[in-house]
């Protein structure tokens, strides 16, 4: 799917309906495991609470809204289009450069460090549906990638953003995830 500035993701209206969400356990705590199904390590969208902010944001900022959301990563927007992502990692590096006296800006945007969605794996909602938590940690393990967009294809030229799966959540839960 090619995308261009606005032809690309967009986030689930509020009202959306959720009937094609899967059920959650409604277990105590338990960790997932290899054969459960990959949709419960995934943060959904669908039901509002997209982690976001705006890509005209300061690194700091951003880093205080991944604080308060307890995220690893969240979803840049261009009005109401997701345009990239920006990790923990990634500003951590910035900072950790700026430290170092390395070439970097301390009035950094999130726009300077994000990944352009079209360079981020996006992985189609009915895929999820179908697919285990080992079938996702395979998708990590063939891939450098942090992040995998979920998408629900709406037309041709329009996905919504479903949610994401992140690597360090992944490997927190099931040890390191080799590296292409």
């Amino acid at each position: 799917m090619s995308l261009d500035a606005c032809e690309s993701y967009r986030l689930p209206s509020p009202d959306a309906p959720s009937e094609s969400r899967p059920p959650r356990l409604k277990t105590a705590a338990r960790l997932p495991r290899l054969n459960d199904a990959a949709a419960q390590v995934m943060t959904e969208f669908a039901s509002g609470g997209a982690r976001t902010v705006s890509e005209d944001c300061g690194l700091e900022a951003a880093q205080d809204e991944m604080f308060r959301w307890g995220a690893r990563a969240l979803l840049v927007l261009r009005g109401d289009c997701v345009v990239g992502v920006v990790t923990a990692d990634g500003i951590a590096a910035e900072r950790r450069a700026y430290v170092d006296g390395l070439d970097a800006d301390p009035g950094a945007r999130v726009d300077d460090l994000m990944t352009q969605v079209d360079e981020v794996p996006a992985i189609e909602w009915q895929t999820v549906l179908d697919a285990t938590v080992r079938d996702v940690a395979e998708m990590f393990q063939g891939t450098g990638a942090q992040i995998l967009i979920v998408v629900e294809t709406e037309t041709a030229t329009e996905a919504r953003v479903r949610g994401i799966f992140e690597r360090s959540r992944l490997e927190r839960q099931f040890g390191p995830l080799a590296r292409r």
